[in-house]
């Protein structure tokens, strides 16, 4: 416990000057004490998580909302595939899909991070970079099939 270690006895803290290791010392220990205090995951939970949900459907609903009115006007590009438009139940169950997916993606992550935040915490770190680099090459492949130099060019 380190309410019963002092300067001596930690190593990180040996190279420290006696003030500032003595002030690292002190922090330390309140912390360890908040920690005893405290749970990592309260019992009981307050409702304040509504909100977000709120925000995250009205979110996904504009997202999809918005989709269907650019889906529904009519393609200028011409290109040699020819215009297609998307219909808009396509959209609505890839929208779905989506808002399905990664709600249960969220809730397995609190699980996850419930019996091993560590674990939970590098996933999340590791994934996000993951993720954008597997679509960046996606764009890089589809401009590159259409013989483009970049997507959109």
């Amino acid at each position: 416990a380190p309410q019963a270690q002092d300067v001596r006895n930690l190593a990180a803290l040996q190279s420290l000057p006696e003030v500032s290791a003595e002030r690292k010392l002190g922090e330390i220990r309140n912390g360890w004490g908040i920690m005893q205090e405290r749970e990592p995951f309260p019992a009981l939970r307050p409702w304040r998580d509504l909100s977000y949900l709120l925000l995250f459907g009205v979110a996904s609903c504009g997202i999809l909302l918005a989709s269907c009115v650019c889906a529904s006007k009519p393609s200028i590009a011409n290109s040699h595939q020819g215009s297609r438009a998307l219909q808009p139940y396509i959209l609505l169950a890839v929208a779905s899909t989506g808002a399905v997916g990664s709600l249960a993606a969220a809730f397995a992550c609190t699980l996850l991070s419930r019996k091993a935040p560590k674990c939970a915490v590098w996933a999340a770190l590791s994934s996000r970079s993951a993720l954008v680099t597997l679509l960046g090459l996606c764009f890089v492949f589809d401009a590159a099939s259409k013989g483009r130099a970049a997507p959109g060019v």
